[in-house]
């Protein structure tokens, strides 16, 4: 089987490769240039030029050179610039907090390799990301990495069945200590390798370098009170505790909201954060058959979308994440959902969820939300889901309200770090169900206002 490796020149894809040229596959490696490396090396501390994607394209070609197989390196720049670094850029000048890794692995790396399977007549794309893959009737389900603290699930929600169907993922058995030392047993000479921890398009040090300072007021949310100044809303979100900026205050305070238009930072008590309810849009469902047919008819399948950029013209998470360097096909490709990851194949096991969830209609026990009142009493009501918010943390159980392409989350316990632009993960115990970007959340402190005046 001839099989395109997503080559970042970091030991998790540098391993897929050595994996399947050891199972006797035809591998071939490929790297994407993503932007101007020339110019950002200059911009590199001399300390950590050896993390800088030069250094990785140079090691992604050596592990070819000694694995015997061709090496290509392909220039991505102009989507890269217009699918990722712009849309990052105006979700921050938005009030937003962007997450580029999940959109990255989409609409640029994954839709690249899947284009380019025509081009090299291959069978198969694979990258290092810590999942796995388990067919089931001939359909490929994504669940967690055996690894729950490598697992990189989370960045991939947003990929079309159609991608899944052709990946595979070699290391979703693996821990990262495991993968090291197969590296070593192997030889291949970046075993040893570092992860970053940056964005891989951000050379500087720190994002807010690429935003103008637009000076503004820090005001608290109970009184409006003037605490101090900032430099840019662009430089906060929402959560935030530390780089403030307003110490001496008789309280803890965090960033509740972020109101571009007067250009304010509001800070408050941590309560203030807490969230019961998140609508969602671009929702991007991988488990049509666990719908009843009345209902999947008017919920938006990953089948039905184009997938990444190239197909249609053809700190939170994703603000340093471990295995940027890994990423699947880019140099340096920032975050931890570009990693590289795991597959099924002979690690492949019987899924253990693949009980249908329970539905039902309904708006539900929570009827808090602006948007899901009476009107929406009839909205594909799905229960027996986890979701998470950031990559890192436990899934939690909630309901969901699919509605085409969009959702409503109602949370069983309020979370305290939802923030508009980053993602809502569903998930039936291991297995990957998709998930949107957060566009609106509802806090448990208005949801209780709204009650008590209604």
């Amino acid at each position: 089987m001839r099989v395109i490796v997503g080559m970042s020149g970091g030991v998790d894809s540098s391993l897929v490769a050595a994996l399947l040229c050891q199972q006797g596959h035809d591998v071939i490696g490929v790297t994407l240039q993503l932007y101007d490396y020339d110019t950002t090396l200059e911009e590199t501390d001399p300390s950590k030029r050896h993390c800088h994607p030069l250094a990785f394209i140079d090691a992604a070609r050596q592990v070819c050179a000694n694995l015997g197989i061709p090496h290509h390196l392909l220039s991505h720049q102009h989507i890269f610039q217009s699918e990722i670094i712009d849309p990052f850029m105006e979700s921050y000048r938005q009030g937003k907090t962007p997450l580029p890794c999940a959109k990255c692995n989409r609409d640029v790396k994954t839709s690249a390799l899947y284009n380019m399977m025509a081009e090299f007549k291959a069978d198969a794309m694979a990258t290092g990301h810590y999942v796995r893959r388990i067919d089931v009737d001939g359909q490929a389900h994504i669940h967690q990495g055996q690894d729950v603290i490598r697992d990189q699930s989370f960045f991939l929600f947003a990929l079309g069945s159609h991608y899944f169907d052709k990946m595979l993922f070699p290391l979703g058995a693996y821990s990262k200590a495991e993968t090291r030392a197969k590296a070593q047993e192997l030889g291949l000479l970046v075993a040893d390798t570092p992860a970053s921890q940056d964005l891989c398009f951000i050379a500087k040090k720190s994002y807010k370098t690429l935003f103008s300072a637009t000076p503004g007021d820090i005001i608290h949310i109970d009184d409006g009170r003037i605490l101090g100044q900032h430099q840019g809303v662009t430089g906060f979100t929402i959560g935030q505790r530390q780089g403030l900026g307003i110490g001496g205050q008789s309280e803890s305070l965090h960033v509740v909201a972020l109101d571009v238009k007067k250009n304010q930072v509001v800070v408050g008590p941590r309560h203030h954060l807490a969230c019961s309810v998140i609508h969602l849009d671009q929702v991007n469902w991988l488990a049509p058959e666990l719908l009843p047919t009345h209902i999947s008819s008017g919920v938006h399948a990953s089948c039905e979308r184009s997938g990444g950029s190239e197909d249609r013209h053809q700190q939170q998470d994703g603000m340093g994440q471990e295995n940027a360097a890994d990423a699947g096909v880019g140099g340096n490709a920032g975050g931890g959902g570009c990693g590289d990851g795991g597959c099924g194949g002979e690690n492949a096991e019987q899924n253990p969820d693949t009980a249908a969830l329970a539905s039902q209609h309904g708006h539900g026990e929570n009827d808090m939300a602006e948007k899901g009142s009476a009107e929406n009493s009839n909205l594909p009501h799905i229960q027996d889901i986890q979701v998470k918010v950031r990559s890192s943390s436990r899934a939690v159980p909630a309901k969901i309200h699919l509605l085409g392409d969009s959702a409503i989350i109602y949370l069983e316990n309020p979370d305290y770090a939802i923030s508009p632009g980053q993602a809502c993960v569903f998930y039936h115990g291991t297995r990957l169900l998709g998930g949107g970007w957060i566009s609106e959340r509802t806090r448990s402190d208005a949801c209780r206002n709204q009650k008590a005046s209604a």
